[in-house]
Order: structure tokens, then C-alpha cells, then sequence
């Protein structure tokens, strides 16, 4: 995805724990005996990432949410929640390969969101570079965490946008 340099999110890329998470999320660039080497020692499958530091107040999903408050189109996160859930459900129970081909398929949908600026674009990278780490992995629990993480950035996304619907409503 192309890079536009802009101040939107400043504060998302000084977020330690989304940092951190960024840096899981990083695809290492070795040669192929290294990564065939490493891969026989350990994968790092999206299902690695702690539930704790996810999911939970103060986790990567309600900083991501926090950070992006304002930017984001509830209503394109929503359409692409329901293909994610559709994709997570299918992966979860066993259908690897169908949930994989329908996988693959949201990255167009993030790259057009992304576009067209219904999506703010260091979202669209993040949400991009989860997608790879289930797709490295491909497991069921991939699709369960997957699953973990986009419904509670949607929830995040929704809390802070009713936060600041209400604080708009009081300022009157």
C-alpha cells in the first residue's frame, strides 16, 4: 500500500504496546536457509500474540481504537467486520481452505477502503499485516484470535465514537 505522509495518527506509532505489536506483526526479511531454519524452531502464527494483551482495556485493539477515534468509518469497519466474522468462523471450524481463498479476498477490500479514505491507511497496513500472520500460520486458532481482535476493535471503535457522539450532544 502506498505510504502518504500525513499527521493523521501521530500518537499510534509512539503507543508502546502497539509498537510492539507492529513489531510482532513484521515480517523478517532472510535469506530462505534462515527462514527454513527458523520455521523448523518456531513459527510466529497471530494465535502467539497473549489474548491479555489484545482484547482487554489498555490492550492493542482499544489503543488502536483510541488512537484512530474520529478517522475511522464505523460503517466500512462494520461491513468489513461481518466478512472477517464470516472468514473467522469458517477458519475456526476447520474449513481452512475456504476460509484462506476468502481471506485473501480482504485485502482488496482493505486496499479500496484504504483508498478511498473510508479507512484511515496505518490502520489499513495494520489490519493488512494481521492478515498475513494468519495466513503464515493458517490455523484454526489464527481464525479464533483473528476473531478476538477485530471484535473488540470494533467495540473499541463503536465505544469511543459514542463517547464523542455524547460529548458533541453536551457541548451545545
Amino acid at each position: 500500500m502506498p505510504h502518504h505522509h500525513n499527521n493523521r495518527g501521530r500518537d499510534f506509532h509512539e503507543d508502546p504496546l502497539i509498537r510492539e505489536f507492529l513489531e510482532f506483526l513484521k515480517e523478517e526479511k532472510k535469506d530462505l536457509k534462515e527462514k527454513v531454519k527458523e520455521n523448523e524452531n518456531k513459527k510466529k502464527c497471530f494465535h502467539e500474540w497473549e489474548l491479555k494483551k489484545l482484547v482487554p482495556f489498555g490492550g492493542v485493539a482499544e489503543r488502536i481504537a483510541k488512537n484512530l477515534s474520529g478517522q475511522v468509518n464505523i460503517t466500512q469497519l462494520r461491513k468489513l467486520f461481518n466478512e472477517v466474522k464470516h472468514v473467522c468462523t469458517l477458519g475456526k471450524k476447520g474449513n481452512i481452505k475456504i476460509a484462506y481463498t476468502k481471506l485473501l479476498r480482504l485485502y482488496p477490500k482493505i486496499a479500496y477502503a484504504t483508498a478511498r479514505d473510508l479507512l484511515p491507511e496505518e490502520f489499513g497496513d495494520v489490519l493488512i499485516k494481521v492478515l498475513k500472520k494468519v495466513e503464515k500460520c493458517n490455523q484454526p486458532e489464527d481464525y479464533e484470535r483473528l476473531d478476538d481482535f477485530f471484535t473488540a476493535l470494533i467495540a473499541y471503535a463503536k465505544y469511543y465514537e459514542s463517547l464523542k457522539n455524547r460529548n458533541r450532544r453536551f457541548k451545545k
